[in-house]
């Protein structure tokens, strides 16, 4: 069981819907975070950055809203966590430690 979370602008313009978001990762009992890896977005760096950005929320899969530093708490907590790269599928990735998937999940 786990918790999906998903980056959302706070105030969207009417062109772009209210329920537009992106997947940010997943957190799961027992497993590090686990990041969804865009061609635009690789590296826990880059996702950080784009998470700080005043024009975006965290919401969880329930539509709860997530503080931001509680969220970034949450990942580094998990980070001692097993990694997916136990899993034999060439989709899991590790890069600068911290668990990727570049397919779509749940």
């Amino acid at each position: 069981m786990g918790t999906n979370y998903y980056l959302r602008l706070k105030n969207p313009p009417k062109s772009i819907p209210e329920t537009f978001k992106a997947h940010i990762g997943k957190s799961s009992c027992g497993w590090r975070f686990l990041f969804k890896k865009y061609l635009e977005i690789q590296t826990f760096e880059s996702w950080k950055k784009l998470i700080e950005d005043d024009a975006y929320i965290i919401v969880d899969e329930y539509g709860d809203e997530a503080n931001k530093e509680d969220f970034f708490a949450m990942v580094a907590w998990k980070q001692k966590d097993a990694s997916h790269e136990i899993v034999e599928d060439p989709h899991y990735i590790n890069i600068g430690g911290y668990d990727f998937l570049s397919c779509e999940f749940s």
